[in-house]
């Protein structure tokens, strides 16, 4: 594998692609001709995987939502330096359940109290995005064309004294636009102490993106959404949640996953983390309980940090173990992704991504490395276009490389 890697960063297209990569980086800070007070949380880059047995991402379709900004009257900056990073800001308002840190007066929150323990928003915390996939072209696929590829609707925000709700509905090319929802309710009984309850990711309330496979797109860590409980707090600088959860389908499950996460943050702008997860769960080809189910334990570190008010590197790594009928399996993965926030008059023009990702065959355990470039160019504050072009360059034995080119659009509102 590195000498492959290696034939490839020193051929002219591999050295072409890495000085365009930086060049593209870091001609911001070099020029300086860019403002320093970025706005791209109202849309983020658009998702990029592979079929399930090889996938692929970039920062996927997860959304900062425009309901807060416009609930508070605030600028996006307010709690996203750069999309989907959260600030330090942006992580206490989402673990106290979408309040303002050190409000509590309703009035501050823009809730309106009905009695003691009954308060309502003052506006209707609503919110929807639109995401087309215009063309794609896929190694050994024909071209598709898809201008509706996602459609969504999002309630979210504080309810009741201690409560809060996040849902969202909606339907995708996917599944034949057959309406489903995802989202969680939660009750906040101090910074310490959080308790929420939902259907999605078993990581959904973690506030740092790099866990959360609405960001990944790659099925990981926990695979299909599940009926997921979590405890959480925050300690000062240390973030800690432990949660348990089901399987996907509306019946009762014979899956279980446990999880444990402690995040730390070294600074506003540098965090670290590490996650573990431990159950039995179908297999991650499966999507109901008729498959195979395996025992699983995976545990790993990931590391977020802001450079700046535009540069934004994340890194994950993860060991996995799963035993199946005696049998036990061990691979690794991890991928390192940066992106830049391009910023003219207070709002974003475009923002390229560069991503290497590193992931081994579950059953030959061949490893996988895939380059990823993406760039997005707004046409308003949220509303944007972008292309994106997806290489494997080291591939499993047996199977040419895969690569896929993309052009996508996505208005949030």
């Amino acid at each position: 594998m590195t000498q492959k890697v290696t034939q490839f960063l020193f051929s002219r297209r591999g050295a072409a692609s890495l000085v365009a990569a930086l060049a593209v980086l870091f001609a911001g800070e070099l020029i300086g001709l860019w403002q320093p007070d970025p706005c791209p949380a109202r849309a983020s880059l658009a998702p990029a995987e592979f079929p399930p047995q090889s996938p692929l991402a970039g920062m996927g379709n997860a959304q900062a939502l425009p309901i807060f900004a416009r609930q508070f009257n605030l600028t996006c900056t307010t709690c996203h330096i750069a999309f989907p990073q959260l600030n330090a800001f942006g992580r206490k308002f989402k673990e106290l359940g979408y309040r303002m840190p050190d409000a509590p007066d309703p009035e501050a929150q823009h809730q309106h109290k009905v009695s003691e323990n009954l308060t309502f928003l003052d506006n209707f915390p609503i919110a929807g995005h639109v995401q087309s996939v215009f063309f794609e072209k896929e190694t050994g696929n024909a071209a598709t064309f898809a201008p509706l590829t996602e459609i969504t609707l999002h309630v979210a925000g504080a309810v009741f004294e201690k409560g809060s709700a996040f849902l969202e509905l909606g339907g995708d090319l996917g599944s034949g636009f057959a309406v489903s929802g995802t989202g969680r309710i939660g009750y906040h009984i101090s910074p310490y102490l959080n308790i929420t309850a939902g259907q999605g990711d078993v990581f959904m309330v973690d506030p740092y993106n790099t866990l959360n496979s609405h960001i990944l797109q790659t099925e990981d860590p926990g695979g299909v959404d599940h009926r997921v409980v979590n405890v959480y707090g925050r300690w000062e600088k240390l973030y800690y949640s432990a949660g348990f959860s089901a399987g996907p389908t509306g019946q009762i499950s014979t899956e279980y996953l446990g999880t444990l996460r402690l995040a730390y943050d070294i600074s506003d702008d540098l965090s670290v983390g590490a996650f573990g997860i431990l159950g039995s769960q179908l297999l991650p080809e499966t999507d109901d309980n008729s498959g195979i189910k395996g025992d699983r334990l995976r545990a790993g570190v990931d590391v977020n940090y802001l450079l700046g008010t535009k540069l934004s590197l994340q890194a994950l790594g993860a060991l996995e173990k799963t035993t199946i009928a005696g049998q036990a399996q061990t691979r690794y993965d991890g991928w390192f992704q940066a992106y830049y926030t391009f910023i003219y008059e207070d709002r974003p023009i475009f923002v390229p991504l560069v991503r290497a990702e590193l992931t081994q065959t579950p059953d030959t355990g061949d490893n996988v490395v895939r380059l990823l470039g993406n760039v997005s160019t707004y046409v308003a504050a949220n509303a944007r276009v972008g292309l994106e072009y997806a290489q494997e360059v080291v591939s499993p034995t047996g199977r040419d490389a895969i690569s896929r080119f993309r052009a996508f659009g996505v208005i949030l509102f």
